[in-house]
């Protein structure tokens, strides 16, 4: 997957808008550390002063109830609001919208195979891949790279529809 990160790194830099990545596979194949690594790049080039784009991460337990959007100008952005200089919460709010319009976020939803949601159309009636990408609609600049397991992949196969898709291998471990 080193060239699915050269590629992140070149869109990063490209100020590319509304990209949608899905990474599969079977359990314990790197879907996670892949995400990670690739949130870290992104930090690390705008850290350089060499990226435009910064990573958001998302876990499944923080959909529980609320959209993607409903999230990141909810709960989100009152943390990330906390940890820098006070401004007022709405100047906060207006940038983040702004920068997701412009493409300058990415977020990365981790392990979507485990997303349980609680509201009337809930993951239950779509499908945990289907309700995100329902969830993602208006929020049409932001980028977005999505882990999950193989048989979500296929049995949710829709909630992936517009993703570009790329699939885990198998670990193989060295013989002593």
């Amino acid at each position: 997957p080193s060239g699915l990160l050269d590629a992140v790194g070149q869109w990063d830099s490209t100020n590319g808008r509304g990209r949608r990545l899905g990474i599969f596979g079977e359990a314990g194949s790197g879907k996670t550390l892949f995400l990670q690594h690739c949130a870290r790049e992104l930090l690390r080039r705008y850290q350089a002063g060499t990226g435009t784009s910064l990573p958001i991460w998302v876990s499944p337990s923080q959909l529980k109830e609320i959209t993607v959007k409903e999230y990141l100008l909810g709960p989100w952005l009152e943390q990330a609001a906390k940890e820098h200089p006070p401004l007022p919460l709405a100047t906060w709010q207006a940038a983040l919208e702004a920068g997701m319009e412009a493409g300058l976020f990415w977020l990365f939803a981790d392990g979507m195979d485990y997303l349980i949601c609680d509201t009337n159309e809930g993951v239950g009636t779509k499908g945990p891949l289907s309700w995100l990408k329902t969830s993602l609609s208006g929020l049409t600049g932001l980028n977005v790279m999505v882990s999950c397991r193989e048989e979500t992949r296929r049995s949710d196969a829709k909630g992936l529809a517009g993703f570009a898709l790329y699939q885990t291998q198998h670990f193989v471990y060295p013989q002593d």
